[in-house]
């Protein structure tokens, strides 16, 4: 088996300002990447660095999967043309927000790691449940 590439991808969650979370994004990854750099697994130029801002993607999937009342208003204001502002404006004055930021909000703050080796020559992917 041998090691290809590495896709690091640093997310955040939608609370805050775009700037501070594309920060925080960025930094969940890069010390990621630091680590990896210094193993010595793989040249620097195998190992790409992504970033998501907010993962709005995420918290929708999260709210859709919940069980939480008025999840319908919840997914409305997610899918809706708001800029990040007024979407999170909204979201906080729902009575639901409080869950929402305690329980779903720190499952969006994370870095996800892609590997493509190949085995017996063919690459395969191993993408995180």
């Amino acid at each position: 088996m041998k090691l290809n590439k590495i896709v690091i991808t640093g997310s955040s969650s939608p609370i805050g300002n775009m700037n501070f979370n594309a920060w925080l994004a960025s930094q969940r990854a890069l010390s990621i990447k630091q680590q990896l750099e210094e193993s010595k697994l793989l040249p620097p130029e195998h190992i790409v660095v992504n970033m998501i801002n907010e993962d709005w993607t995420g918290l929708r999937k999260l709210v859709s999967d919940s069980d939480l009342p008025d999840k319908t208003t919840i997914l409305r204001i997610i899918n809706r043309n708001y800029n990040d502002a007024e979407r999170n404006r909204l979201l906080q004055a729902l009575p639901q927000y409080k869950y929402i930021r305690l329980n779903m909000y720190p499952d969006l703050q994370k870095v996800t790691c892609i590997f493509y080796y190949t085995q017996r020559q063919e690459e395969t992917k191993i993408v995180p449940q």
